[in-house]
């Protein structure tokens, strides 16, 4: 009769021999690609003053007509991007880089806000019981000839859609320290069908007890910062998977991952997709994550690493998606092409 002793060495053969077979299974499964269509970067669709004066004086005469706007049930409000007001007179690749700057300073101010807020004393904080609203972010790359799309935030009663299957809802996180954000947990990243095995949910999980931690959506943030060992796993899985393409060395401000797509017209990568607790899954228009950064066929990794603590789900990520913060259910979805 087998003792225990010497059936250990033969159990863990065969548990090696699963690992192994999992292994080969994933190395085997032919990698999910989409298109990219190849357009460099372009100034956002001219807002001249005059316009925007217009719109203002708009607003006015409804004001001046005593239109009481609480009696309506919803708000639907359209933003234009101020960057419109500068694309007269300033160069796409100066307008990009003035919204970098940017996008640099409001982290760091965001950065600010919580260390303050984790290190106050206790406060009661509610996210929840709110009246639901949700915002949309267009894409700034238009192409020639194509109607110049605001984005657009709605208050109110229509703005959770009441097909709910249409929306991929995710519980919000409540982080005990602050109400000013929304959190959410992200359980992983997939990188051409495969979940990156170094993305991990416990480096980007909401710690309760001190408030440090998680994952806030923000659309004033433009570019996505992960925890930088969720970020470096999710980067080096998307290199392995663009190998054919030709690499743009150096990178290109807070991005180290960039290629040179001068001279094409469109490429194939590997489908990126962010899954959510509760099993919702947002998949990444291939535009939303590979963006270009100056007019030469430039093209980076709109992701980025921070030390910092909290993730960031920045708005270029988050276009055309309407993204539904859904107070009184405490949930918030994603609708694609809702915009």
């Amino acid at each position: 009769m087998a003792t225990s002793a010497s059936r250990c060495p033969l159990l863990l053969l065969f548990l090696f021999s699963l690992v192994v077979l999992a292994a080969a299974n994933d190395a085997s499964k032919p990698l999910q690609r989409q298109t990219l269509v190849v357009t460099p970067l372009t100034s956002p669709a001219a807002l001249l003053p005059d316009e925007d004066a217009a719109a203002a004086e708009s607003l006015a005469t409804a004001a001046d007509s005593e239109v009481n706007l609480l009696s309506f049930s919803s708000v639907d409000i359209h933003l234009s991007h101020r960057d419109s007001l500068l694309a007269v007179t300033s160069s796409p690749e100066q307008i990009f880089h003035l919204r970098l700057e940017r996008d640099a300073a409001r982290v760091e101010t965001l950065r600010h806000t919580l260390a303050a807020a984790v290190s106050a004393p206790p406060a009661s904080v509610n996210v929840t019981g709110r009246r639901g609203f949700s915002s949309t972010v267009v894409s700034d790359r238009t192409s020639a000839g194509a109607p110049n799309r605001s984005s657009s935030v709605v208050f109110g009663d229509s703005a959770v859609p009441r097909a709910s299957s249409r929306v991929a809802y995710t519980p919000m996180v409540r982080n005990p320290k602050v109400d000013t954000f929304y959190y959410i947990e992200l359980t992983g990243v997939s990188v051409g069908g495969t979940r990156v095995s170094g993305v991990l949910a416990s480096d980007l999980r909401l710690d309760p007890m001190t408030g440090r931690g998680g994952v806030i959506v923000d659309s004033g943030t433009s570019v996505t910062r992960l925890a930088r060992p969720a970020y470096e796993a999710l980067r080096d899985a998307f290199k392995a998977g663009t190998a054919g393409l030709k690499v743009a060395p150096g990178g290109f401000s807070l991005f180290d991952t960039c290629y040179d797509l001068s001279g094409r017209t469109e490429v194939k990568v590997p489908t990126v997709v962010l899954h959510l607790a509760g099993g919702a899954a947002v998949s990444l228009p291939a535009e939303n994550y590979l963006i270009p950064v100056d007019t030469n066929g430039t093209f980076c990794f709109a992701f980025a690493g921070t030390d910092s603590g909290v993730s960031i789900i920045g708005n270029i990520q988050q276009q055309g998606y309407r993204v539904v913060f859904d107070g009184e259910k405490s949930r918030l979805g994603f609708v694609q092409r809702g915009c």
